[in-house]
């Protein structure tokens, strides 16, 4: 029986659920990190999770991903009445495997960089320059 149970054990101790974070920089909308670059660069941020972001009139400070993660903002529909929209400055996008989800990027401060890397996926996003 000790046999079985020992690799059953070990291959569980390998089993790493992602986790989601909360993002916010508008000060009325309470959130687990104040920025999108504190979000990334934080130890708790591990590769596959996944950060939301919430929708603010102030742009997100320039971030290089340095992790696989998702990062999900609440889209792009100016018609909705709701219009806040997690406005992205600079990303650089320095790995493999990076997803982002609904995010504007708005005016000229604006750029997504990426380096050679594979697995980006962009979708829904809304860019203005």
């Amino acid at each position: 029986m000790k046999e079985i149970l020992l690799p059953i054990l070990m291959l569980c101790s390998f089993c790493v659920h992602a986790k989601q974070w909360s993002v916010s920089n508008n000060p009325a909308i309470p959130a687990q990190f104040p920025d999108l670059n504190v979000a990334v660069n934080s130890s708790s941020v591990l590769n596959g999770d996944t950060l939301i972001i919430q929708g603010s009139g102030i742009a997100q400070p320039a971030t290089t991903i340095n992790k696989s993660l998702t990062i999900i903002g609440p889209g792009f529909n100016p018609n909705k009445s709701d219009i806040l929209v997690a406005k992205m400055s600079s990303i650089t996008i320095a790995v493999d495997n990076v997803q982002l989800i609904g995010l504007s990027f708005l005016g000229s401060g604006s750029h997504l960089f990426y380096n050679i890397v594979s697995g980006i996926q962009i979708k829904n996003c809304y860019f203005q320059f």
